[in-house]
């Protein structure tokens, strides 16, 4: 029987920054205001990005979920555990407020699931199924009988092949049959192809070569510009091209209906309590 498997990020869902790293620094600017972090927006973006790279290096499959990130951002910025709790949930709410669908991918999906049953969701993620999920379902993507796994749950990823392996033995699956759907050159094609999985291209989600430029060539962008760059980029591609060139930026009243619609509820309007040990 045929398989159909989708990725998740950047093919099913996507997010209002203009890179996912920018989301760093909306996080510790509201840590910083609720005094769980004493550092500036850009210093702590980058160290929460180290604190990753540290936490992936110390295990063999280099597969790690958030708490593990957190944990080790704590014990380089001398944390105690409700601080390091804090800042886990204050970044899950900032990711739940910036998910987005992906235009079009609904009906793939769908299409999917008609002609081969139940689908599987694979990602190589460091937040877990039980966040995600919620997400493809609001998306209106993953239905009861589907199958969503993650990496960092897993402790094996798309790009070595490892993850598919534990999808097929988990499903009954056979790769001669078996179709993936995503966007990333070696974990969604060159990977599962190895494999004998025949992929599919989803269609890009990045920035054009003006939205990128407003976004800067900075390690982080600030928010506004990473915000403002993901919103003309929408905006691009709801746009028919008869109306608005590629090239061209679109009208100031179409850019700022987009980001009404896009960026709403905006991450800043949630609070971060940090609570008392």
């Amino acid at each position: 029987m045929a398989t159909v498997s989708f990725d998740v990020f950047d093919t099913l869902l996507t997010r209002i920054w203009a890179e996912p790293r920018d989301l760093f620094v909306q996080l510790g600017a509201q840590l910083r205001d609720a005094g769980v972090s004493t550092l500036a927006p850009l210093p702590f973006a980058a160290e929460r990005q180290n604190a990753e790279r540290r936490a992936r290096a110390a295990v063999p499959s280099h597969e790690v979920m958030l708490a593990d990130i957190v944990r080790e951002l704590g014990r380089r910025l001398g944390w105690t555990a409700s601080q390091c709790a804090a800042a886990e949930a204050a970044e899950i709410v900032i990711e739940n407020a910036g998910i987005r669908p992906v235009p079009g991918m609904t009906a793939v999906v769908a299409r999917a699931r008609r002609e081969t049953g139940p689908v599987i969701f694979l990602t190589d993620m460091y937040l877990p199924s039980a966040i995600i999920r919620p997400w493809l379902e609001r998306g209106g993507f993953f239905q009861d009988g589907d199958r969503l796994l993650v990496s960092g749950e897993a402790g094996a990823g798309k790009g070595t092949g490892e993850l598919f392996c534990q999808a097929r033995a988990a499903t009954g699956g056979d790769f001669r049959a078996w179709t993936h759907w995503g966007d990333h050159p070696l974990s969604d094609d060159e990977s599962p192809r190895k494999l004998g999985i025949v992929p599919q291209r989803a269609p890009a989600t990045g920035l054009a070569r003006h939205e990128r430029a407003l976004r800067g060539a900075d390690r982080f962008a600030m928010p506004a510009r990473s915000l403002l760059a993901v919103s003309l980029a929408i905006s691009r591609t709801l746009c028919p091209a008869s109306v608005m060139p590629p090239t061209h930026a679109p009208a100031p009243r179409r850019v700022l209906a987009t980001i009404r619609i896009f960026i709403r509820p905006l991450p800043c309007q949630q609070p971060v309590v940090a609570s008392g040990e």
